[in-house]
C-alpha cells in the first residue's frame, strides 16, 4: 500500500473506497495534508479505530473479510443445526416435557400449596389454644415450613 497520496481521490483509490467517504474521514480525523500528501496509513489507522468496517465500492469484488464472514456464518449455521438435531433427539428420548405437561404439573403444585395454606386455620386452631405468643409463633413457623418443604420436594 502506498504510504502517501497527493489527493483525496488517490487516497480513496489506495484504500479501495469512494472519494467522498475518504474526504469525510480526512475532515473528521483532522489529518492534514503534509508535504508528501495525505498519510494513507495514518488515515487507515484512524478509520480502523473510529469507523465501522468499510464497504467496498460498487462493482468491486468482495473484500477478503467477506469470505471470512461467510465461512464463519456457515460454521455457525452448522453448529446451530447440530444443536437443533441434538435437542430433537433428546425430546424423542423423553428427556424434555411438553409445555402443557409442565403447566398441568405447575397448576397441581400450586393447588396443593393453596389447599395447605387455606387449611392452616383449621389445623392450627386447636394447637394454638392456651399458648403464649412465642409458642404460637413457633407452631405456626413449623407448619408453614412443613408446607414449603413439601412444596419444594414435589
Amino acid at each position: 500500500m502506498k504510504r502517501y497520496a497527493k489527493t483525496a481521490r488517490e487516497a480513496a483509490e489506495t484504500l479501495g473506497m469512494a472519494r467522498d467517504t475518504v474526504e469525510g474521514w480526512i475532515q473528521r480525523s483532522g489529518l492534514k495534508k503534509g508535504p508528501k500528501g495525505y498519510d494513507v496509513q495514518a488515515l487507515k489507522r484512524w478509520r480502523d479505530e473510529n469507523m465501522p468496517p468499510p464497504r467496498t465500492k460498487k462493482g468491486d469484488p468482495a473484500s477478503p473479510g467477506d469470505s471470512a464472514r461467510l465461512l464463519k456464518a456457515q460454521a455457525d449455521q452448522r453448529e446451530a443445526l447440530a444443536a437443533l438435531a441434538d435437542l430433537k433427539l433428546q425430546i424423542e428420548k423423553g428427556q424434555y416435557r411438553s409445555i402443557q405437561e409442565i403447566e398441568v404439573w405447575d397448576r397441581s403444585r400450586s393447588a396443593i400449596v393453596k389447599r395447605g395454606l387455606l387449611g392452616l386455620p383449621r389445623s392450627l386452631g386447636p394447637l394454638l389454644v392456651g399458648l403464649q405468643a412465642k409458642e404460637i409463633e413457633s407452631v405456626m413457623m413449623q407448619k408453614v415450613r412443613g408446607l414449603l418443604e413439601a412444596f419444594a420436594g414435589m
